[in-house]
């Protein structure tokens, strides 16, 4: 099996950036890799104007979830996770493909 050349990664800072959040990622050789990604949730914000302070994440957490989902991976099982975790979400339009 051949490795990416890791464009995805690039790709998908590129478009969390252009949404004003992060992506983050915390490596260790031989243990893996786990990335994150962070968002800001403008409607919630907007929902608390002259708050004395920020509200907490749970404070802004809508109560469902809703949007769409483009996952793409070259290993099916991973593509199978995903779909198992996210398209069963209500309100979560769930796609999956490879690359």
């Amino acid at each position: 099996m051949i490795e990416g050349t890791g464009i995805g990664l690039v790709i998908a800072r590129n478009l969390v950036e252009l949404m004003g959040g992060t992506l983050k990622v915390r490596s260790q050789a031989g243990v893996g890799s786990e990335f994150s990604v962070e968002l800001p949730l403008t409607r919630a914000a907007a929902a608390t104007p002259g708050a004395a302070s920020a509200p907490s994440p749970a404070d802004t957490l809508p109560a469902t979830l809703a949007g769409r989902v483009l996952y793409v991976d070259d290993d099916e099982v991973n593509r199978l996770l995903m779909q198992a975790y996210l398209g069963v979400r209500a309100g979560i339009e769930f796609h999956a493909g490879e690359r």
